[in-house]
């Protein structure tokens, strides 16, 4: 389900820039990796620091959360059937079976279906991710569920014909149970939601971007990452040889392909570097003959002062010559990335257009060459350039754009049909406990509904709790996740809302 992936381990001597590895990741217990570290510094005398993950608690967190609402929703159910049933246990004493039989019986029923469903739930879980995720801390919370269930069963062990035969009275604390685990569940359905249908969108945007990295099949990506040992003094001349060798493959006539998306310009819009090669996103925009530099920006932008200055500025440090151009027709635009992660869709940007090949805004942009992408099969192509500054094909990674995307494609793809059966399964979860509210307050409250109806309350007054918590608990949800959305803990306050 999760797809197929290969490793290769080799000796980290294998790879020349082994020397230059200045930051290593650990798999491992914490102590572990801790006391590795401790015993380096001693023997080396080295000052190596041991920085912890701190996602691997937030993963317990989370699943602890899960299971309690799951789990208390079952208790809840579970309390509910045996207070209603009684009166057939009662019966069932009548004829002589005792009481300690019956719920010994129905205890170890319940436990050996629960456990039951547990195992196949973490086996499918294994199936699904090669791993049994969070299974201890789920565990642990089985075995909680399993001695609360127990002391559920033993609270009704009291079997006088006055409490079984008597009719069903509606006890507070299992309605306050109820409705306290509509509310938490609520808000937990929303923030699943708001994930789910943020992963959704990313996969759609996907799948879409597909048909436009079909047309790439004969583009690359080129990343300059020297492998060769150099010191502190040497490094700069490096990285001003990795700027040259840029600035010479972009000019040499590989048809580079420029969609740089970059931090806005102090306007709160997105900011966008398009050349010629990839104006098809932009054709409408552009003055018809244009050969010159051009600043499109939204219309909307017109008396930006805050943005003017920043052109200006942008300008000056560039050596650019732009005129500015007012666009009023909506645009969203596709931006080209190696890391297509920060891939994604800008609505109404301000953008450079420059025609030609261009070398200038190279230098104003960091990391932009991993958004140009240029008419070339393989190493062999850009070689005569790269040995120029000193470079050759352990120093250079050239990576096909429809193979790169296709990868990452690959990858999301079981994201996007994961976040649909999560999303499946959030609906069905709280259909469920909406469900078991309403059967528990309706069966509970059937003689003061009747007598309500009787007297003539309308349908609102006679169902006043029920639509005061759904709409506390929807309102609250969208509160809460809106709050996350906008602290950075979920992706968008829309999605937000909308959940």
């Amino acid at each position: 389900f999760s797809g197929k992936k290969t490793y290769s381990i080799k000796s980290i001597r294998a790879d020349r820039g082994y020397k230059n590895i200045w930051c290593v990741y650990f798999t491992g217990s914490n102590s572990d990796v801790s006391a590795l570290v401790g015993k380096t510094n001693k023997n080396f005398g080295t000052e190596f620091k041991f920085n912890a993950a701190n996602g691997h608690n937030n993963i317990h967190v989370i699943a602890s959360i899960i299971w309690s609402i799951v789990f208390s929703l079952i208790l809840l159910v579970d309390d509910y059937s045996l207070l209603i049933s009684r009166k057939e246990r009662f019966l069932r004493m009548t004829y002589g079976e005792k009481s300690s039989r019956i719920i010994i019986k129905e205890l170890i029923t319940d436990i050996a279906v629960y456990f039951s469903e547990f195992a196949i739930l973490s086996y499918l879980s294994y199936l699904i991710y090669n791993s049994y995720i969070c299974f201890y801390i789920s565990l642990i919370c089985f075995a909680v569920f399993a001695v609360l269930d127990a002391v559920i069963n033993i609270s009704f062990t009291d079997m006088s014909a006055k409490k079984s035969l008597s009719d069903m009275s509606a006890p507070k604390h299992i309605l306050k149970t109820a409705y306290t685990i509509k509310f938490f569940s609520g808000i937990m359905t929303a923030v699943l939601i708001c994930e789910s249908l943020s992963a959704i969108s990313f996969g759609v945007f996907l799948i879409k971007e597909k048909h436009t990295y079909e047309k790439l099949k004969s583009y690359s990506f080129i990343d300059i990452q020297p492998k060769n040992t150099f010191t502190d003094d040497s490094v700069f001349n490096i990285l001003d040889n990795i700027k040259s060798a840029e600035k010479d493959i972009y000019s040499s006539g590989k048809s580079p392909m420029v969609l740089y998306s970059g931090e806005n310009l102090g306007s709160g819009t997105d900011f966008i570097w398009i050349n010629s090669n990839e104006k098809s996103q932009i054709n409408k925009l552009l003055p018809s003959d244009n050969t010159s530099d051009l600043w499109l920006v939204p219309i909307k932008l017109k008396n930006n002062s805050d943005l003017r200055y920043k052109i200006k500025l942008f300008e000056k440090n560039g050596n650019i010559n732009a005129s500015i151009v007012y666009y009023s027709k909506s645009v969203r635009i596709n931006n080209i990335s190696s890391d297509f992660s920060s891939a994604g869709i800008h609505k109404d940007p301000v953008i450079l257009y420059t025609p030609g090949e261009k070398t200038v805004p190279l230098d104003l942009f960091s990391g932009v060459f991993t958004n140009i992408i240029f008419k070339i099969d393989s190493y062999d192509d850009i070689s005569g350039i790269l040995n120029k500054y000193g470079f050759d094909n352990n120093d250079v990674q050239v990576m096909n754009a429809y193979t790169q995307f296709m990868k990452y494609y690959e990858q999301n793809k079981y994201k996007l049909i994961l976040s649909c059966i999560i999303l499946a399964v959030t609906l069905l979860f709280n259909f469920f406990v909406t469900n078991t509210l309403l059967t528990i307050e309706f069966q509970f409250k059937a003689k003061e509904r009747s007598l309500k109806r009787l007297f003539g309350y309308d349908l609102i007054s006679r169902n006043k709790n029920i639509i005061i918590s759904i709409f506390a608990d929807t309102v609250f949800s969208a509160i809460v996740t809106t709050i996350l959305a906008l602290s950075g803990t979920l992706y968008s306050p829309v999605f937000s809302v909308s959940a």
